[in-house]
C-alpha cells in the first residue's frame, strides 16, 4: 500500500524524519554546539573550526544527493536553524551554508518546472559522477538530472570562491587569545 505524501508550498514534503536524517541533523547541531562553545570561550580554535564546517557543509550540498532531505519540512527548518547559529554578520563566508541551500532550492524548482518530477542529484567524487536511487522519490537520476547536477556543482563553487575572496580582510588575528590557550 502506497502511502499518501503531504505537501505544502515549494513542494516540501510534511513527513517524519528518517534516522539517517536525525543524524545527519544532530552532527550539525553538535557541531554548531561545539561552534557556539569556542566563540565564546575559545575564540582562537573557532575560526578554523567554523571555516572547516562550513566547507564541508557546502560541498555536501552541492555536490551528493544530500538535498533530497530538503525536502521535508522539518529538515529544512532544522537546517536553516543550524545554518542561522554559524553566521557571523561581518564574515561573509559564514553565509555560504545558506547560500547553497537556497541555491539548491532554486535548481529543484527550476528542474520540476522544465520536467514536471523532482530532481535527484548525481554522486560526484573522484572526477566521476555516478546515478543515485532515491528511496524517497522511488526513482533514480537520469541525463537530465546530470546536467543539472553539473550546474549546481559550478554555480555552487563560484559561490563558494566568491565568497572566500572576502576572507582575507576578516581572518582574526593571531595575537586573539582566550584563557584555556594561554594555559596549555
Amino acid at each position: 500500500m502506497i502511502k499518501e505524501r503531504k505537501f505544502t508550498i515549494g513542494k516540501l514534503e510534511i513527513r517524519p524524519l528518517s534516522n539517517s536524517d536525525i543524524l545527519w541533523l544532530s552532527l550539525v547541531a553538535i557541531s554548531v554546539i561545539i561552534h557556539l562553545f569556542l566563540k565564546y570561550y575559545c575564540p582562537c580554535k573557532d575560526f578554523g573550526f567554523r571555516f572547516f564546517i562550513i566547507w564541508f557543509i557546502a560541498f555536501q550540498t552541492i555536490s551528493s544527493p544530500f538535498g533530497i532531505r530538503f525536502r521535508s519540512v522539518y529538515f529544512s527548518c532544522s537546517w536553516i536553524v543550524c545554518c542561522m547559529l554559524l553566521i557571523d554578520l561581518e564574515i561573509l563566508y559564514t553565509y555560504i551554508p545558506l547560500f547553497t541551500f537556497s541555491l539548491y532550492h532554486l535548481t529543484r524548482f527550476v528542474y520540476f518546472e522544465k520536467y514536471k518530477r523532482e530532481f535527484i542529484p548525481y554522486w560526484i567524487g573522484k572526477g566521476s559522477m555516478w546515478r543515485h536511487t532515491s528511496k524517497i522519490e522511488n526513482a533514480s537520476s537520469k541525463l537530465e538530472d546530470k546536467t543539472f547536477t553539473k550546474r549546481l556543482l559550478i554555480i555552487g563553487i563560484l559561490i563558494i570562491l566568491l565568497s572566500l575572496f572576502s576572507i582575507n580582510k576578516q581572518i582574526p588575528p593571531k595575537e586573539l587569545s582566550c584563557g584555556i590557550c594561554e594555559k596549555l
